[in-house]
């Protein structure tokens, strides 16, 4: 038999009737008492009618004994088509009886004696609106015979044949059958709801039952997690600590304990709080870290803080833990954490964290400058010393490729300079150069240098760069440099520079096949004027000549002191003739320049020089000099401040 659900039990104050169909799939034989209604109450109406056909009041109204006749064969048939026949018939004899009452036909004694039956029979045959409806018509037609047989228009019926009793017995067993029904059709209905309360029963059961087995299955997983937790704790050497936030109580493992020196049972029942273990220097920090996951500020606490051993030592302790039960409204009612000894590391750190500040308080006072680097290139510290000098703060370098800091990338060619010596020390390979780097607004030459920096089994940890600035060197450098190619005294070209820069130009001379010439230049009676006015004078003389160099050649003329008072000059791209035009522009300049004294009027002097023109590739510069030389002396000989070729 199909499952029976509490919906399908038809309910008394909704329902206008109720449904066989329902009753007959519970075990109800409801339309077959219907059909077997019909059945009887068509009996009735054919003796009826057979009896008054008789009597002569039908006379040959044939359809009248066919109708209740065509009810039987359908009850024989079918319940369904006799119960619908019969509902026709009920209408059909109610009409007839109805116009029979008032003469129509002879059906008006039958109709008083089949009212009550029809009614009756409406009530169970037809829904309850159509019952309603014929019940009202044939009261309505019973009330108007009544009122016409007190007037007197229609015959009262007064006598009581055998027929009256039939009908009554068929009444009271119609009523029966009616009652019947009606307990029938009221104990279906309780029997199909505890039907259905008894299958909801068991349904709940089954599902009580179901989750009572789920929760035991839970409970031994929880059990077994619970265990396996306890040994992995154990086993990993953790602390683990266990608050329920509504009670306010704290579970702790026998790890947690010992920690911290005390046994599992002086942990267990001791009245101090978790705070209480803590160090008082720490307890805001432990607390703010908790407060941020209980408040939805973060996911987890993470915290590193120290507590306080049984015997007064200190103890840094890693601690870690997360909410794991929230309330219906969201709240936390449950965190759990461990707590890990990393007392050693911490202890490591401290120790390698005052070296670190040792070591960067020494390279700070250093005037050097340091950096250090990983692997990759990146500043990870600097000393106090570069950043000083240029002006430049910490976050403007650390955490940046060194090759993009300040100091380098103001040149492509010196950043690529930088990153190819990285990448040697990278390789295991030190560099060391001289560079120019920005330090603020200037510009500063520095000895740099970097070389990797390798860990206890050589292997390559970072690169390690420093450089010195070497400003003041290259002063000096350059200061020697120009001591050793200038003359002191009149800044023109030494003897050795002047030669250098001839034979370079010698060279350009005969490759282009362009022309040159030489001036020996001689001051005359040089050595009466140191000794008329003294050496100071002659110095004046010598620079006062220096600067008439300067102002009357051109650039690209090669002007030294040679020695004493004899200088040589080089004109590039200069023949023979125009050679001479220069010297005497020279002779006569100089010849007109006056010499001031510290004291006294001012003192003149004069030059004898002597010109020599490049003539042929295999001319060189001793041969050029060689024959300027022998003009000035010629030049010398035929009476001084004279130019001679």
């Amino acid at each position: 038999m199909s499952d029976i659900r509490t919906s399908d039990v038809p309910d008394a104050s909704t329902h206008t009737g109720f449904n066989e169909e329902e009753l007959f799939n519970a075990g109800s034989h409801v339309p077959t008492v219907k059909a077997l209604a019909a059945f009887l109450l068509a009996i009735c109406i054919f003796v009826i009618l057979i009896y008054y056909w008789l009597e002569g009041e039908l006379g040959f109204n044939v359809p009248l004994l066919l109708a209740p006749i065509l009810v039987l064969v359908m009850a024989l048939v079918r319940a369904g088509h006799a119960i619908a026949a019969t509902r026709i018939l009920l209408w059909g004899i109610l009409l007839a009886t109805m116009a029979g009452s008032y003469g129509v036909s002879g059906l008006s004694t039958p109709a008083l004696y089949l009212l009550p039956t029809l009614t009756m029979s409406a009530f169970w045959l037809l829904s309850r609106r159509e019952a309603v409806m014929m019940f009202a018509v044939a009261a309505l037609n019973a009330s108007w015979q009544a009122y016409l047989q007190t007037h007197g228009w229609i015959p009262p019926i007064s006598e009581r044949t055998p027929l009256y009793y039939f009908l009554a017995i068929v009444c009271v067993m119609m009523a029966a059958l009616l009652l019947g029904n009606a307990v029938a059709k009221n104990l279906a209905s309780q029997y199909l709801k505890i039907r259905s309360m008894n299958q909801d029963l068991l349904d709940k059961q089954e599902r009580l039952m179901h989750e009572v087995a789920e929760r035991k299955e839970a409970e031994a997983h929880l059990k077994q997690s619970e265990e396996q937790l306890r040994l992995v704790m154990e086993g990993s050497d953790q602390g683990f600590w266990d608050w329920d936030i509504a009670a306010g109580t704290v579970e702790r493992n026998r790890r947690w304990a010992e920690m911290l020196g005390y046994t599992y049972e002086e942990i267990k029942h001791t009245a101090q709080q978790w705070t209480d273990f803590i160090h008082p220097d720490d307890r805001a920090l432990a607390w703010r870290s908790i407060n941020d996951v209980l408040e939805g500020r973060t996911a987890s606490h993470k915290a590193e803080y120290r507590m306080l051993h049984k015997d007064g030592s200190i103890r840094w302790i890693l601690d870690q833990a997360k909410v794991m039960g929230r309330d219906e409204h969201g709240r936390p009612t449950r965190m759990s954490g461990t707590h890990t000894d990393i007392t050693a590391r911490k202890l490591l750190e401290l120790d390698s964290l005052e070296n670190s500040l040792r070591l960067k308080r020494i390279l700070d006072n250093l005037f050097a400058y340091v950096a250090l680097l990983d692997t990759s290139g990146v500043v990870q510290e600097v000393n106090n010393a570069p950043l000083d000098r240029a002006g430049y703060r910490r976050e403007d370098v650390i955490g940046k490729y060194f090759y993009d800091a300040p100091w380098w990338n103001y040149d492509p060619d010196v950043r690529a300079q930088l990153m190819e010596a990285m990448n040697a020390a990278k390789h295991g390979k030190a560099s060391r150069y001289d560079v120019v780097v920005k330090m603020g607004d200037d510009l500063v030459p520095i000895d740099f240098q970097i070389a990797p920096v390798r860990d206890g089994s050589g292997r390559i940890v970072g690169l390690l760069p420093t450089a010195v600035d070497i400003t003041e060197r290259k002063h000096l450098e350059d200061e020697l440099n120009l001591q050793a190619h200038l003359d002191y005294l009149t800044g023109l070209d030494n003897r050795r520079s002047f030669m250098e820069k001839a034979e370079v130009e010698l060279s350009r001379t005969k490759r282009y096949e362009s022309a040159l010439s030489v001036l020996m230049l001689d001051i005359d009676l040089f050595k009466q004027i140191n000794d008329a006015y003294g050496h100071q004078v002659g110095d004046l003389v010598l620079k006062t000549l220096a600067e008439t160099f300067q102002a009357v050649l051109r650039n690209v003329d090669i002007v030294g002191r040679l020695g004493g008072e004899e200088f040589g000059v080089v004109l590039p791209e200069t023949t023979v003739d125009e050679a001479i035009e220069v010297a005497e522009r020279l002779r006569e300049i100089i010849a007109a320049t006056e010499v001031a004294l510290p004291a006294g009027l001012p003192i003149h002097f004069t030059v004898s020089i002597g010109v020599a023109a490049f003539s042929d590739q295999n001319t060189n510069l001793d041969m050029l000099l060689d024959k300027a030389d022998k003009a000035l002396y010629r030049a010398k000989k035929s009476g001084r401040n004279k130019v001679c070729i």
